[in-house]
């Protein structure tokens, strides 16, 4: 997340909201599976942009809404609480976290069946979207070829499954065709036989504009979407400006 030029420091919060969309193509066919329609709300404090919260709805190519998603940053951006309402197979998520807390997580699954779990965090907890921001966070390690390690909560395990995230060989870079490209992969050996790799690319200005791999929509009741999603992104707000001294 940028930092731009210095403000009073008592300056007041200013309510600010992002508005982009993403579009989900199958990566063979390059045929429109679904579009992404996410609307931020956050921040400008301290000079600085700060998301609260994101509400994400995604429709099929004739408009028919699939599934819509609300996601809390305040227990961090790289653990957000979320709820997930897929309206094609009736599939819930409700995932709650608070800091030093285990995360709660209440799945319904496509059959219809409750599951429920609460699980330990890590010091390097990553859930949902957060990923985006993790990033962001360490983009100076990435640049410099440093590898990353996480744990990011998988709901419908019931747990944390450990991933590494590098920066992309030549031939991943060319699927993404990205200014920067990085690649999110397993740690275990094993693990990395049945998950394929997801393939990210950003912009010059830290914007995430394409994810390539398995996505949380569900394709039937038991499989979910691969594709490559192509993200456009407006300017983040310019606090300097909506804060002028």
């Amino acid at each position: 997340m940028a930092l731009l030029a210095s403000v009073t420091a008592l300056a007041k919060p200013l309510d600010r909201h992002i508005r982009f969309e993403g579009r989900a193509l199958d990566a063979n066919s390059q045929t429109l599976l679904y579009t992404e329609d996410h609307r931020i709300t956050g921040i400008c404090e301290n000079n600085h942009w700060q998301p609260l919260h994101e509400n994400v709805t995604y429709r099929a190519p004739n408009g028919q809404i699939l599934a819509t998603k609300q996601l809390d940053y305040g227990s961090g951006l790289q653990t957000p609480s979320f709820t997930l309402h897929d309206d094609v197979f009736g599939e819930r998520f409700d995932v709650r976290y608070q800091k030093g807390q285990p995360v709660s997580v209440r799945w319904r699954d496509t059959h219809g069946k409750e599951h429920q779990s609460d699980v330990s965090p890590t010091p390097a907890l990553v859930i949902d979207g957060g990923f985006d921001y993790k990033v962001k966070a360490d983009w100076s390690k990435l640049m410099a070829g440093e590898t990353l390690h996480f744990d990011f909560l998988a709901p419908t395990r019931g747990k944390t499954i450990a991933f590494r995230l590098v920066p992309a060989n030549r031939t991943e870079r060319e699927k993404t065709g990205a200014a920067h490209s990085f690649v999110i992969k397993p740690e275990s050996t094993i693990l990395s036989w049945f998950v394929d790799p997801i393939l990210l690319g950003y912009n010059q200005q830290r914007q995430l504009t394409d994810y390539i791999g398995l996505t949380n929509i569900p394709k039937t009741a038991d499989t979910n979407y691969r594709a490559h999603i192509h993200y456009q992104h407006p300017p983040i707000p310019d606090c300097a400006k909506a804060n002028p001294d």
